[in-house]
């Protein structure tokens, strides 16, 4: 395993793990519940939010946000047919 202690995003190890994960647990879902008029899985980046004092930058006030990504929510509860990964703005997201 030389190669991990050469690559830069090393430190990030544990993320890109648990992300690739998170991305395939998403694809498993959706394919199994693709047929089912009731269910519909999507992945959502809410975008960059005021999280905590280090996020004072981030353009998103998640108290204010929120009602957005419920709207977001609503509107592609039924869109079997749109992209899995979204966005906060609805847009597709490359995974």
């Amino acid at each position: 395993m030389p190669w991990v202690l050469i690559w830069s995003g090393a430190i990030y190890l544990d993320y890109g793990t648990e992300k690739a994960a998170l991305n395939m647990l998403t694809m498993t879902m959706h394919n199994y519940f693709k047929n089912d008029p009731d269910i519909n899985i999507i992945c959502l980046h809410p975008g960059w939010m005021r999280t905590n004092p280090g996020n004072h930058e981030a353009p998103l006030d998640p108290y204010e946000h929120a009602e957005t990504l419920r709207c977001l929510f609503e509107t592609k509860r039924h869109d079997k047919d749109g992209p899995v990964f979204i966005t906060h703005t609805g847009e597709a997201y490359p995974w």
